[in-house]
């Protein structure tokens, strides 16, 4: 049966850039919020502004891609309607200055300029943290928010200010993290990079729309992947794609609009790549490639790309395998029973709640990023069988779970730090670079 065909309906060009996210995540909290103050924090974060006498503005300057550089000195001037103070100034002198936003959008390592969402826009990077549940209803951070939280923050409070939120490629744990949840919001990113590897391998055209459009034969992908309902309860869900097929075709500008958010965020994840620049492009041009680590990938997804809504149990069983290409050259190795608990105790360590129980799937999940990063494989569903058999042996005092949990992979634990003494200590993961 199928319960649902998960696609995200209103993604536009203000979703370009996935690291946004990131700065929702920074500024979101764990209780109840509201849409304005969460707005504000998120703006406290962007747009600080650098003016030209102070030595941040330079270090922007220093820091950004040398071929945008004179794009970004362009934006630094500002009119009096950006900026009132400016008419005091003598004629055409004008003021000058850069906020955050603008110097992490033009840095050297990002993998694109383009995207820059401006303040009245802030609300289309709500609406996608709501969409990849890194908020939830409520707009408080859920268990994935609070872990994209501390990949971003790398656990200190307000760290952001040292590092560049927009730059998703920053630790191969936030590169894995950030797909996850895209696999988890659309079932569309397995069907769009396959089918644009296949078609460049086979040197056929690609354009942005019309009959070439690489969006409509991923649709078509996907719709094929999916088949048509036989039971009388997948009609309304199928129909959910029906009509959003029917969208990307309505006009040529819908479907390109569609499509370029789209490669911007695998852009972002590094596997696509942009040809010929990265600040801009006409309508209708077709600027990207599949890169080396995207090919791989799109191989490693065939099975995925063949069975759509099998997202979740693949993520449990075979994502840090298939998605290895991202972190690492070589083969990851297989991690021991004893290794695997292990991480499991560190990744409590690190992000444990401070009074009552943890979710110990959001355990599971840093412990299998971390591990990672490192080359090490941990699958999810393989932490899950080593934690419930630990529970059963010599480490079983010290695993604490509570009286509400369930034994279906779902499940609230503490686990005491007297059993780090028992276990081999776990190898540093990689840090966030700038």
């Amino acid at each position: 049966m199928i319960h649902d065909i998960p696609l995200m309906r209103s993604l536009d060009p203000h979703h370009a850039r996935l690291g946004y996210l990131g700065v929702c995540a920074a500024a979101g909290v764990r209780t109840l919020d509201t849409y304005d103050a969460l707005v504000s924090r998120m703006k406290d974060v962007l747009f600080e502004r650098f003016y030209t006498d102070e030595p941040a503005f330079q270090e922007v300057i220093d820091g950004a891609d040398p071929a945008a550089r004179a794009e970004l000195l362009a934006r630094s001037r500002r009119s009096t309607e950006e900026d009132p103070s400016a008419i005091l100034n003598p004629p055409d002198s004008g003021v000058d200055w850069l906020t955050r936003s603008e110097g992490w959008l033009y840095d050297r390592h990002m993998p694109s300029h383009v995207g820059f969402l401006q303040e009245r826009h802030l609300g289309r990077a709500v609406d996608l943290a709501r969409w990849t549940g890194v908020l939830l209803p409520t707009l408080d951070l859920s268990e994935d928010g609070a872990l994209l939280q501390f990949l971003v923050s790398a656990g200190a409070e307000q760290s952001w200010r040292n590092r560049n939120l927009l730059r998703v490629q920053a630790r191969p744990a936030l590169v894995l993290h950030y797909l996850k949840l895209l696999l988890r919001a659309e079932v569309l990113f397995p069907a769009l990079l396959t089918e644009f590897a296949e078609r460049e391998a086979r040197g056929d055209a690609i354009a942005t729309r019309g009959p070439r459009g690489l969006l409509r034969h991923s649709v078509q992908r996907l719709s094929k992947a999916i088949g048509e309902p036989t039971d009388p309860a997948d009609v309304l869900p199928y129909r959910a794609l029906v009509d959003f097929a029917e969208s990307v075709t309505k006009t040529s500008s819908t479907e390109e609009n569609y499509l370029r958010p789209r490669l911007e965020i695998l852009v972002d994840l590094g596997l696509v790549a942009r040809r010929g620049g990265s600040t801009g492009e006409k309508a209708g041009a077709f600027t990207w490639s599949v890169s080396p680590v995207g090919r791989a990938v799109a191989q490693a997804w065939e099975w995925l790309s063949k069975h759509p809504l099998k997202v979740d149990e693949y993520l449990d069983k075979d994502f840090i395998q298939t998605c290895a290409p991202l972190v690492t050259t070589s083969s990851l190795r297989i991690a021991s029973d004893q290794e695997i608990l292990s991480w499991f105790a560190h990744a409590f360590r690190e992000l444990h709640r401070d009074i009552g129980f943890t979710p110990g799937r959001t355990v599971a999940q840093l412990a299998s990023l971390l591990a990672a990063e490192i080359g090490v494989r941990v699958e999810i569903d393989h932490v899950f069988r080593v934690v419930y058999a630990s529970a059963q042996s010599q480490y079983g005092p010290f695993l604490k779970f509570s009286g509400g949990s369930r034994f279906d992979n779902e499940f609230l634990i503490r686990v005491e730090p007297e059993i780090s003494s028992l276990l081999p200590p776990v190898p540093p993961s990689g840090a966030q670079t700038q």
